[in-house]
């Protein structure tokens, strides 16, 4: 029975450790918290039109009608990732371009040690499930985590 709480022990000592180091603080102690981290979304079929100089683009799992893509570094002119988020449903790509209806369209890349970040307020032209879970004014960044290939939200 002792053999058996030590182990538990261990395994949970250990579960924690690897929950922790996942979750980021807030850096710069303003308040924000950590809300939501995303996994790459391999089941989306991201339009090739919203990559830079035709760079490879992932989508990670989508946040209250918001959808994220990040750019893969090109290695030509510049080893940084640029990270794009929008509202999937306003991205017209029917005639081979695409035409963006929304005004929620947000756009970063990283430099050098600092990561690609977007940081905005909800605003009222925001999904209604953003606006339902996040009232209007909300303060959010989303930070690609380029060491786990995750996108973190934050939460102002």
């Amino acid at each position: 029975m002792i053999a058996f709480a030590a182990v538990v022990l261990v395994a949970a000592a250990i579960v924690s450790l690897v929950l922790v180091q996942r979750v980021q603080t807030d850096p710069l102690q303003v308040g924000a918290s950590q809300v939501a981290r995303s996994s790459a979304d391999s089941q989306f079929d991201t339009p090739a039109d919203l990559s830079l100089e035709g760079r490879g683009v992932l989508a990670y799992e989508p946040f209250y009608g918001l959808r994220t893509v990040v750019e893969a570094p090109s290695g030509v002119g510049s080893d940084d990732e640029c990270m794009t988020i929008y509202q999937p449903e306003l991205l017209d790509t029917s005639d081979g371009g695409y035409y963006y209806s929304g005004e929620l369209f947000l756009r970063a890349c990283a430099a050098g040690v600092f990561p690609a970040a977007v940081t905005f307020t909800v605003p009222d032209e925001s999904p209604e499930a953003l606006r339902d879970a996040y009232p209007v004014g909300t303060p959010l960044q989303f930070v690609y985590d380029r060491n786990d290939r995750e996108v973190v939200v934050f939460r102002g």
